[in-house]
């Protein structure tokens, strides 16, 4: 008996990374500086910029076809052999 089924493989086009590269572009975020800042009063605090990760650039994108997961579903027949005296609609 053949089986139609769908399951989850590595993405063709990232190949299961869920990123896919591109030339590097600046970060708008932090303005290219790779850290963001921020006042309260007379206290300035410094973070690295959550969006390139302190780079201040951007190098990757996410994957279109898996969305950024990674996988993506595939078809796959597979034959299963049924041993004799089975009824019909048996689970």
């Amino acid at each position: 008996m053949t089986l139609s089924v769908t399951r989850q493989d590595r993405c063709p086009s990232c190949l299961g990374d869920g990123r896919v590269p591109r030339p590097p572009v600046m970060c708008q975020a932090c303005s290219g500086q790779g850290t963001a800042r921020w006042a309260r009063g007379h206290m300035v605090f410094t973070r690295t910029c959550e969006t390139c990760g302190g780079r201040g650039q951007i190098i990757a994108q996410t994957c279109r076809l898996c969305m950024g997961v990674g996988l993506a579903p595939r078809g796959d027949v597979v034959s299963v052999p049924v041993p004799p005296g089975i009824e019909p609609g048996a689970k």
